[in-house]
């Protein structure tokens, strides 16, 4: 008993202690969300030496300028970047429940409009995001209470810190030699090893759970403020040749099928196929019958902000970066292939509307740039927002300005399905449909008279056209943004697990037209170019866009998500086994260069303003 009083009474033993609590409030942090990471992406293990390395060249870094500083001084910068980390931790393992994946720094500047659903926030908080903030306050507080009283003398500070620095450094020259030389996954699957998610840093999720915690942020950091080199004329004449090379033609059976018509484009928030059936969106559902209805059409997300960046890639034919910044940012790219720009260059009178305001997202500006010739926000025609659809065509003046006289094309964006399913929800607190309401189960009674609200807003449109006899001459494009991430019950409901394989909503109707069930694979950046096709609109040019023209039977028509992987209508890449690849490498092979490619060029289209250098 004795020797152990002595031992505890020993200046350097309660030193070492007290670095080793240090070194474990921060690697739980950084330990347990790889491993609430690990729980979503199946091809990554949260004991990757690799990130385990990273981890500890950073603590240790970080334990070094706590021994340097006075006591006081020490505990106040020890507090803080616990408290940085674990709140940060925390929030990233909540965005993980809501959207799938975690953040990066681009996605802290949309943090806005995700603290407006607070509601939600709740609803999907991560148990393991509880068990960091629990383990962060117990493991600081001991630290603090067995917190050297005075520093180490010099020659015992220099040899701790020549020991620590050696000890970093080889942390990180090991983590980076096996991130190089270590493959969690089969050879073929370049785009799942960790020294491919490490260099491109594209995917949040998958970049934490190689990086670690601690050198996740720090790259993130880095990339953020490294400066942008532009675009080389090379980069621009290698796209221009890839896009010529494909040779699209224009004409095909469905070929100005809409010339001259009315144009009114609608995305619907948070619309998929869950409930779409004739109980819950009647009218959409019987639509489906009389339109051209796209039923293998899928909407990967691309970047920061799902319901922007669909917006987005459907009107200007390319996808939002999976390396740069938001999309909105790019305010001063040159869109002159877009949608509003053709249709405004044809004669169309071209506005786009919304409930929110046009600095949200800065939507007055990129609508602009579009080609738009105004940003209208519906408070701007009532003084109020109009948070439930079908409330928008009860003011006339609106549906004058998205129906006008003139030839028109009106892009709207509709809301009431918008996540929280709640009674935060205006449509859930004020209109809930008796029909659906079950006490047992407030989400989904919420989530269907969301729907059923945007329904309604879509038969008061079709009523009002035909009334004025607009209707034959309008065509109406119908389509959703992306699945309702937010709902609970979404896979249990039919939805995928794979937020990649899950299809979106997508019909064009016009009352005059013969409908169609239209089977070929398509996604929201191949938009662009079938309905420019379907108007055949003067200025159009196939190989000015890396989409493709659905209707076009010549073509090759995939699906790619932005995490590299790929679909062809039988083989999802994802899925492949070693055997499935060594059957068919050759192929695989090539179309893994092929998507690869092509997520380059967009990001490049994107990030460099490629059509503003476009001979």
């Amino acid at each position: 008993m004795q020797k152990i009083r002595k031992l505890l009474n020993n200046e350097y033993f309660n030193y070492i202690l007290w670095l080793l609590l240090v070194f474990l409030s921060f690697f739980t942090i950084d330990y347990i969300t790889r491993y609430a990471c690990m729980l979503h992406i199946d091809f990554l293990n949260v004991k990757n030496i690799y990130a385990t390395y990273f981890s500890i060249f950073w603590i240790i870094i970080l334990s070094l300028i706590l021994v340097f500083l006075p006591k006081k001084v020490g505990k106040i910068v020890y507090i803080i970047l616990i408290s940085i980390f674990s709140i940060y931790a925390f929030a990233l393992l909540t965005h993980l429940s809501i959207l799938g994946r975690t953040f990066n720094i681009y996605d802290l500047f949309s943090a806005g409009e995700g603290l407006t659903y607070f509601s939600d926030i709740l609803n999907h908080l991560n148990p393991y995001a509880f068990l960091i903030i629990f383990l962060s306050i117990i493991l600081c507080w001991i630290t603090l209470k067995l917190w050297p009283k005075t520093r180490l003398e010099n020659r015992a500070l220099a040899s701790l810190t020549i020991i620590f620095l050696c000890l970093g450094f080889t942390c990180k020259t090991n983590a980076l030699y096996y991130l190089n030389d270590t493959s969690t996954t089969e050879e073929w699957n370049s785009y799942e090893e960790p020294k491919f998610i490490y260099e491109r840093f594209s995917n949040p999720t998958s970049s934490l759970e190689v990086s670690g915690l601690y050198e996740f942020i720090y790259r993130d950091l880095t990339l953020y403020f490294k400066k942008d080199k532009g675009i080389s004329q090379d980069e621009v004449n290698e796209i221009t040749s890839y896009l010529k090379s494909r040779k699209l033609t224009k004409e095909n059976n469905h070929t100005g099928i809409f010339e001259g018509k009315n144009v009114i484009m609608i995305m619907m928030e948070s619309v998929d196929n869950t409930y779409l059936n004739k109980d819950v969106m009647p009218t959409l559902n019987g639509l489906k019958s009389k339109s051209l209805y796209f039923k293998n059409r899928y909407s990967p997300i691309y970047g920061i902000g799902a319901t922007f960046n669909s917006e987005f890639t459907s009107l200007t034919g390319t996808y939002s970066s999976t390396e740069g910044m938001a999309s909105y940012f790019y305010t001063n790219n040159n869109y002159q292939y877009s949608l509003p720009n053709l249709f405004k260059e044809n004669g169309y009178k071209v506005n786009s509307f919304h409930m929110n305001d046009g600095k949200f997202y800065d939507r007055s500006l990129m609508h602009k740039q579009f080609g738009f010739e105004k940003y209208n926000s519906f408070k701007d025609y009532t003084g109020k927002y109009i948070k439930t659809d079908s409330e928008i065509l009860d003011y006339d003046n609106i549906y004058q300005a998205i129906a006008p006289e003139e030839p028109f094309f009106s892009f709207l964006v509709t809301y009431s399905a918008h996540l929280p399913y709640t009674s935060e929800n205006e449509v859930c607190r004020n209109k809930m449909q008796d029909k659906f309401y079950n006490k047992d189960d407030y989400e989904t009674s919420c989530f269907k008279s969301t729907l059923y609200d945007t329904d309604t807003f879509i038969n008061k449109l079709i009523t009002k056209l035909k009334n004025d006899n607009k209707l034959d001459d309008t065509v109406i494009i119908l389509y959703g943004d992306h699945l309702a991430y937010s709902y609970s019950k979404r896979v249990q409901m039919g939805g995928n697990e794979n937020y990649n394989l899950n299809k979106g909503v997508y019909m064009i109707y016009n009352s005059k037209t013969t409908p169609e069930e239209i089977d070929t694979l398509n996604t929201t950046i191949d938009m662009v170019p079938t309905i420019l096709n379907l108007f055949d609109l003067k200025g159009y040019d196939p190989n000015n866009y890396l989409g493709i023209d659905t209707f076009n039977k010549k073509a090759n028509h995939i699906v790619y998500f932005s995490d590299y992987n790929w679909y062809d209508g039988k083989t999802y890449s994802g899925n492949l086994s070693k055997k499935d690849y060594l059957n068919n490498k050759k192929y695989v092979d090539n179309m893994n260069d092929y998507v690869a490619n092509l997520i380059d060029y967009d990001n490049k289209i994107v990030m460099h303003d490629y059509y503003k250098y476009k001979e």
